[in-house]
This record gives C-alpha cells, structure tokens and sequence, in this order.
C-alpha cells in the first residue's frame, strides 16, 4: 500500500513538469522542485534495484554535481562574504 502511494504521488509530481494551471513566476518553480524531485526519485529507483552501487567514480560524480547543481549556482554569490566573515572570525581567534 506504501509503495502504491508512493508511485502515485511521484506520478503526480512528474505531471507537474509539463501543467499549465499555475501562473508565473510559481510555475517555473513548481516545474524546478518536480524536476529535482523526479532526480531524487531516479536515484532512489537505481539505490533500491542496486545498479546505483554498481556505477562508475565519473557517474556518481555526474550525480553528485546535478544533485548539489542549484545550491552551489545560488550560493556562489554568497561565498565571498562567508569567507570574509570567516577571516575576520579567524583573525579575532588568534587575537584571543
């Protein structure tokens, strides 16, 4: 029964990919969290049927950059000022 759910609500989500009936700017970001939740999905599909353990360095790899892809795109302009805050952190550790 869990497992009936389940493919019901993934099929559901995939469904969102492609629906109109949301407006802009929601739509694109419904569009974005079901393509991410399909991925997520895909790679639990490989875990359970065992092929994921079975690939190569490169394509985990390729998994791991698409998994992490959107966090890293949206925190890059942020890093500056995290690695400024953590010198200043570092230099009032060393005066202490």
């Amino acid at each position: 029964m869990i497992e009936e759910r389940y493919e019901l609500a993934a099929g559901r989500i995939r469904e969102m990919r492609t629906e109109e009936t949301v407006r802009s700017p929601f739509r694109e970001y419904f569009r974005e969290m079901a393509g991410f939740v399909g991925m997520l999905d895909e790679v639990r599909t490989k875990i359970a049927d065992g092929t994921y353990q079975e690939q190569g360095i490169q394509k985990l790899a390729e998994w791991n950059r698409r998994l992490y892809q959107d966090i890293r795109t949206r925190m890059r302009p942020a890093m500056p000022i995290r690695l400024m805050r953590y010198r200043s952190w570092e230099k009032d550790m060393d005066r202490s």
